[in-house]
């Protein structure tokens, strides 16, 4: 199917193992994108501050958001 590759990756990665798999490719392969600026904290959305806000000790941000 047409633009599932990322959603494959996601399912089939773990966070350091993606992050790994892009600094292999070539940044040629990518065109604007920057890959320098892919890493772990890509892989999550960060929690809106609303969310955290409800239970501020259960709840917690996501790593480098």
């Amino acid at each position: 199917m047409i633009n599932q590759r990322w959603f494959d990756l996601l399912r089939f990665f773990t966070p350091k193992e993606l992050v790994a798999y892009f600094r292999t490719k070539s940044q040629a392969d990518f065109s604007a994108a920057q890959l320098s600026n892919f890493g772990a904290k890509d892989y999550y959305y960060p929690i809106s501050f609303n969310e955290v806000k409800l239970n501020p000790t259960g709840m917690y941000q996501n790593p480098g958001y």
